[in-house]
């Protein structure tokens, strides 16, 4: 072949059917009724598209390259959001999400979960169907990468090393969205399922149900039942809470919205009824929608709400009193209420989780 002959086939590969194209046509096609990939290659065949001869040619894959094209647009459009991915081989237009993940705070989450790991801290367990179970560790974490190492080693790259970006946990999120905030593990993790186990296992915004659902986390524990704050590693939660404090977690919009209400719409601490403003604290440190308990949570402007994580703000458990910082003192005290006022409270802070912060050493500052 020539050079110009090399030309001519570069042109041609422009030319050909493009991933914007098959994009455009997926979009033209996808419904509320689930469609297959055969389903889309055959609309594809009986569209106005012509199939050329570079089209038509095998890639790496062992299919014609139209076809690869097909499957990683399908793949974009799922990560992008613009098409529900609820199971194997069924994909739908979008359906509504009623509590969807923020993407960006939900990378945002997994990033910080997994810095809060040690390296001998199994991630999660999973067994490849062909190289038998293993164990997942962090094995490295920067601004935009998160890498995971298995146990034993299988010889698969693959499998051995798993990479989580920015931009696939994002899409990850963007496909639950996607699929109404359920769907399998296929939905965030396509094929590669230990994907949909890698992120459940980071992130309390989702969790795998029964029927192995995945989906997202909105959980409210029944305020009939006792909220017993476990102390078990509860230093640690304290000094992580610490690192990153005033953190609205994601997936837990019916949460915040039960602790307003109980708080009647104002800060517990300010008094101020701006709802944009305040936000749902938990006392004892989140651990789990088991902590999600009315008894565990307060109504407090953001600010507010940090300076309290960060223990500049403590509430004293016998009389609810309300103690400042020297730091904030001077600023803060006109605003800041002397003691709590929960008279019409209806489920009033737990006292032994206000005793959980008060005993915390970093907080001990009087």
């Amino acid at each position: 072949m020539n050079q110009n002959e090399d030309i001519s086939s570069s042109t041609i590969s422009k030319d050909s059917i493009s991933k914007e194209m098959l994009k455009s046509q997926i979009l033209s096609l996808i419904s509320k009724k689930p469609m297959s990939l055969a389903d889309f290659r055959k609309a594809i065949q009986d569209s106005d598209f012509e199939i050329s001869e570079y089209d038509d040619e095998k890639t790496g894959h062992g299919r014609e390259r139209w076809k690869t094209n097909l499957q990683n647009a399908i793949g974009d459009l799922k990560s992008d959001g613009k098409i529900g991915h609820l199971k194997w081989n069924q994909y739908i237009s979008p359906i509504v999400c009623s509590s969807p993940l923020e993407p960006k705070r939900f990378w945002l989450e997994i990033l910080e979960n997994s810095k809060a790991k040690n390296s001998d801290e199994v991630i999660c367990e999973w067994e490849d169907y062909k190289h038998g179970p293993g164990s997942y560790f962090i094995q490295s974490v920067s601004s935009n990468t998160i890498t995971f190492r298995r146990e034993p080693v299988s010889g698969d790259k693959k499998i051995d090393n798993i990479k989580f970006d920015k931009t696939r946990v994002i899409g990850m999120a963007n496909s639950l969205n996607a699929a109404g905030g359920k769907g399998t593990r296929v939905t965030i993790g396509g094929n590669r399922e230990i994907y949909s186990e890698l992120l459940v296992s980071l992130s309390p915004s989702i969790e795998i149900k029964e029927e192995n659902c995945v989906e997202i986390t909105d959980t409210v524990v029944e305020s009939s039942s006792n909220f017993v704050p476990d102390d078990l590693n509860s230093d640690k939660d304290l000094r992580k809470r610490a690192l990153k404090p005033g953190i609205q977690r994601e997936g837990a919009a019916s949460f915040r919205k039960k602790v307003l209400e109980n708080y009647q719409n104002k800060c517990a601490i300010t008094g101020i009824s701006v709802v944009d403003a305040i936000q749902a604290a938990h006392i004892r440190p989140y651990n789990g929608p088991q902590t999600n308990h009315l008894a565990n949570g307060m109504a407090l402007r953001s600010d507010i709400h940090r300076l309290f994580d960060l223990g500049k703000i403590r509430i004293n458990p016998e009389d609810y009193h309300i103690l400042l910082h020297p730091n904030i003192e001077s600023e803060y005290r006109s605003i800041c209420i002397e003691k709590l006022d929960l008279r019409n409270v209806l489920i009033p802070p737990n006292k032994a989780a206000l005793e959980l912060l008060w005993g915390f050493e970093k907080n001990k500052w009087f």
